[in-house]
């Protein structure tokens, strides 16, 4: 998890809030120090793990939402 500050042009992070492998506190935790508009947008899908399972609508939403220019 520690690369994701260093990927170029990283715009977008969807979490899971019950996410096992990438909690959310610590993934802001990363982003601190960077300048706000360095920074991604992190989007978080309630009452999802790392995988999404059964959360498929709510990612896709977010995904299909999330501008792409």
């Amino acid at each position: 998890m520690n690369f994701l500050p260093k990927v170029p042009r990283l715009r977008l992070i969807v979490v899971g809030d019950r996410d096992e492998f990438c909690p959310l506190p610590q993934l802001e935790k990363l982003f601190e120090g960077q300048p706000e508009d360095k920074r991604p947008e992190i989007k978080v899908v309630s009452g999802s793990s790392h995988f999404f399972a059964g959360r498929e609508k709510p990612l896709y939403s977010i995904l299909l939402e999330y501008p792409l220019d």
